[in-house]
């Protein structure tokens, strides 16, 4: 596995992941009309910002770990 593929995979699952969680962050605070109708559209924006950043993610979880 190239460095090229790691990085495609681990910032498909973190996106993946910060996407859920966004949105159903929306469901909460928003209720269910308004988080299922507009609540992807920050969830998209914000799982794609993280994908590209998984790296940094990881290791800012770690170091917060201790």
């Amino acid at each position: 596995m190239s460095k090229t593929d790691l990085y495609i995979l681990g910032a498909f699952i973190t996106g993946l992941l910060s996407f859920c969680v966004i949105w159903l962050y929306a469901l909460t605070e928003w209720g269910i009309l308004l988080g299922l109708a507009i609540g992807w559209i920050p969830a998209l924006i914000g799982g794609f910002i993280l994908a590209i950043f998984w790296p940094l993610l990881v290791i800012l979880l770690v170091l917060s770990w201790h």
